[in-house]
């Protein structure tokens, strides 16, 4: 079912080349473009103006995640918290120089509605992206301030649609699904939409009978600095800093929530009926927000951390 399967070993490309840049490449028998130099250059070059520090890579996750789609077929999906609009690309930038065999791999980046510019997709072709068009919150905030007309709802919901179908053949050719899981910029963190962006991607996957999938969960900030107040700028010559959690797969998230939703289902049972449902089920979203808790810096979790017993 659906789009063409991982080949352990063997990371897959789209044709990224334009039509005009088709026609040429053929007509003139050209070799297909060097996706992987192509980054290698870039990166090193950005990352001049940009540059960036690792924090810490937990319990290996980036040789494990290389290792899994490598060697087992897996997609990675790759979390980030997000305050500016630097962090999309500096996250893609950091791994593109953390392990060559980044370069090799087909990715999605979804980019609102309200941001696509139109030098983005001969960018994205030059590197070998995808950039798919959401209609995020922040989109809805701009459509209002600028008192423009909203797109129509049967337009955003075709674009999220999309979106999640670019995302699940990207996982099913053992590619990177890059998402900020807040859905927008935020000043700090908080919980993630249940059943939003992450769940969609995982049950269409599931539809397919797609199920190798793995997350890495990154924690963004900036050197030296206590508050995240959002940017609108990109922050040249600011230092950012990386924080890797542990690399998960799928099915390790699952049987940690039905865990923790069995032991929520035991203290459900000895409360009165009517406080039963004050204790919510527990969720994928729930534990990456977690893992995410654990990474991001200080100055960017919430204000009030809710101290909750250890399940």
């Amino acid at each position: 079912m659906g789009g063409p399967k991982a080949v352990e070993g063997q990371p897959q490309f789209r044709d990224h080349r334009t039509r005009l840049g088709r026609f040429v490449g053929d007509t003139l028998h050209l070799p297909p473009p060097n996706i992987p130099l192509r980054r290698k250059i870039a990166a090193t070059i950005v990352d001049v103006p940009f540059p960036h520090e690792i924090i810490a890579i937990h319990d290996n996750a980036i040789d494990r995640a290389v290792t899994l789609m490598q060697e087992e077929g897996y997609g990675l999906i790759a979390l980030f918290n997000h305050s500016n609009k630097r962090d999309p690309e500096e996250v893609y930038k950091d791994l593109m120089l953390l392990h060559p065999y980044f370069r090799q791999l087909e990715f999605n980046i979804p980019v609102g509605d309200h941001q696509m510019k139109s030098y983005m997709p001969p960018i994205a072709n030059f590197t070998g992206l995808t950039v798919s068009r959401v209609f995020t919150p922040d989109s809805l905030k701009h459509y209002r301030n600028n008192r423009l007309p909203l797109p129509p709802k049967h337009q955003i919901k075709r674009q999220f649609a999309e979106y999640t179908e670019t995302s699940v053949q990207t996982l099913e050719i053992g590619g990177v699904v890059l998402l900020a899981p807040q859905g927008g910029r935020d000043r700090r963190l908080r919980p993630f939409h249940a059943f939003g962006p992450i769940q969609n991607i995982v049950s269409a996957a599931n539809e397919r009978e797609f199920t190798k999938i793995a997350f890495l969960v990154i924690g963004v900030g900036e050197k030296n600095r206590t508050d995240y107040e959002i940017e609108n700028s990109l922050l040249a010559g600011k230092t950012f800093t990386l924080e890797i959690a542990p690399c998960i797969t799928l099915s390790e998230i699952e049987k940690e929530v039905t865990r923790r939703n069995a032991l929520l289902d035991a203290r459900r049972g000895i409360l009165p009926k009517e406080e039963q449902k004050t204790i919510l089920t527990y969720t994928i979203d729930d534990l990456l927000y977690e893992t995410m808790l654990g990474v991001v810096p200080e100055g960017y979790r919430p204000e009030q951390q809710i101290n909750q017993a250890t399940l």
